[in-house]
């Protein structure tokens, strides 16, 4: 009974070993066209419009298997990531705005309407304080609040599906320290 529990084991790390070349493969096939690849034009019910990426977006979006832009419904700025492949390249939010001295503080899980979910978090930068919330969808409309969880799912999807990763950045009122609220 114990050597198949050590086949099993070997015969796991084996798969697990193969995912990023499965990963590799599916990165160099090339985007789709057609209706998959285009921006959304409404987000949430509000109108979107395209603004500039901002100067490190060059530098994510290199050797990035799909493509991003960035929008305004005039009251939140959504960064949107078209993903064509599984990818570690598609990082939670909360990594970037961590990385670039944002205090992140996690949020309970929002449930939209749909019953659907996102993560969300606090950014807090000196004056600056922000509401973040992100979520993955497929091209099939199952949606994924947890970047891990959805990696693990699109190594296992058909080739031709296709993601979008939505990060919705909104200004939010300043949380007070404790120190603050006595």
């Amino acid at each position: 009974m114990n050597r198949f529990w050590l086949i099993a084991f070997l015969a796991m790390v084996i798969v697990a070993a193969g995912a990023p070349a499965l990963r590799q493969l599916r990165a160099n096939e090339p985007p789709p066209s057609g209706p998959a690849s285009q921006w959304p034009h409404v987000f949430e019910g509000r109108a979107l419009t395209p603004i500039p990426l901002a100067r490190e977006d060059a530098f994510f979006a290199k050797g990035f298997p799909g493509a991003l832009a960035r929008f305004s419904d005039g009251a939140r700025h959504i960064v949107i990531r078209h993903v064509t492949a599984p990818t570690r390249q598609l990082h939670p939010a909360s990594h970037c705005f961590r990385g670039a001295g944002y205090a992140i503080k996690p949020l309970p899980l929002m449930t939209a309407v749909d019953g659907a979910g996102a993560a969300c978090f606090t950014a807090a930068q000196g004056q600056t304080n922000l509401r973040v919330c992100e979520f993955i969808e497929d091209d099939t409309g199952r949606r994924w609040h947890d970047v891990s969880v959805w990696y693990w799912a699109a190594l296992n999807a058909p080739r031709e599906r296709f993601w979008r990763a939505y990060v919705v950045v909104e200004s939010s009122p300043a949380i007070p320290s404790p120190a603050e609220r006595q």
